[in-house]
């Protein structure tokens, strides 16, 4: 009995050495991630476009990211997301004053890779760069009564950086804070864009 002890604790100690020399190296790590991304835009024309209040956001599912995250290492991730955005704005560059507010809508996927930077046990850093792919309308009625009907598809950089907090020890999910940065314009408002996220990592 006491050998058969003895084996089992030899072979639970191999066993997690195995796994922390397997984190030290290459392995495969999913999970979901869920998203509240609000977005923001800046020295532009059309910048006094901002977001629905935070009930109609909800409401209608908008700025809500959700995707996965597929870490390979512990310095290296992959991530991929959608979520769908809109703005509300007064006016418009060669419009002028709206009768209504003018509508932007865009669905976005991101496609990035993070690079992780642990502080500790429970925290850590990361940077992340990648694409992204926006597809948007933008709908207004002019002071004439005239409906206006536009579409754009726009493939765009960006760069991010962020922070991941892990609840303890014994769990690898984690609240994530983060923001990114988006290169170029948003051509139908002319505008920049970026985002902040905050959300929650379910790991598997």
């Amino acid at each position: 009995m006491k050998k058969l002890i003895l084996a089992s604790a030899i072979l639970t100690l191999f066993s997690l050495e195995s796994f922390a020399k397997a984190r030290d190296g290459f392995f495969f790590q999913p999970a979901l991630t869920i998203e509240y991304s609000a977005p923001s835009i800046s020295n532009g024309i059309s910048k006094n476009f901002s977001s629905n209040n935070f009930g109609k956001q909800i409401s209608g599912f908008e700025n809500i990211a959700l995707g996965g995250n597929f870490r390979v290492h512990k310095n290296l991730g992959f991530n991929a997301n959608w979520y769908q955005g809109a703005l509300t704005g007064n006016s418009l560059q060669d419009a002028g004053y709206l009768n209504n507010k003018a509508r932007y809508k865009f669905d976005q996927y991101n496609f990035s890779t993070l690079i992780y930077v642990p502080a500790n046990d429970l925290a850590e850093f990361f940077v992340e760069g990648g694409i992204a792919d926006i597809k948007s309308n933008l709908n207004y009625v002019t002071n004439s009564g005239s409906s206006v009907h536009q579409s754009e598809h726009q493939t765009k950089g960006f760069y991010g950086a962020g922070l991941q907090l892990k609840f303890c020890q014994k769990s690898e999910d984690a609240i994530r804070l983060s923001f990114q940065k988006y290169s170029g314009k948003l051509a139908l408002i002319d505008t920049n864009y970026s985002t902040v996220r905050i959300g929650y990592l379910k790991v598997f």
